[in-house]
């Protein structure tokens, strides 16, 4: 019985430690404060518009392209 009552004050205690060591993650503490943790910088908003726009609208147009692409391709228009 008092192996039983220590094996969960282990089990217990261990919980107790993950979940203050997991904290600061899961809240999203970061050393700097908020935007640190981007692959971009967000402090120059214009550069942000412009990185974030071609980026999204690059990735955006592919389909379309791959589509004009494909038709002028079947058509035998494709210089």
């Amino acid at each position: 019985m008092a192996s039983s009552g220590l094996l969960r004050i282990g089990l217990l205690g261990r919980s107790v430690v993950k979940s203050r060591s997991m904290s600061p993650i899961i809240r999203g503490d970061f050393p700097g404060g908020p935007g640190t943790s981007m692959p971009f910088q967000t402090k120059n908003k214009l550069v942000l518009m412009l990185t974030l726009g071609l980026a999204f609208g690059g990735t955006f147009s592919i389909p379309f392209l791959a589509v004009e692409f494909q038709l002028k391709k079947q058509s035998g228009d494709f210089n």
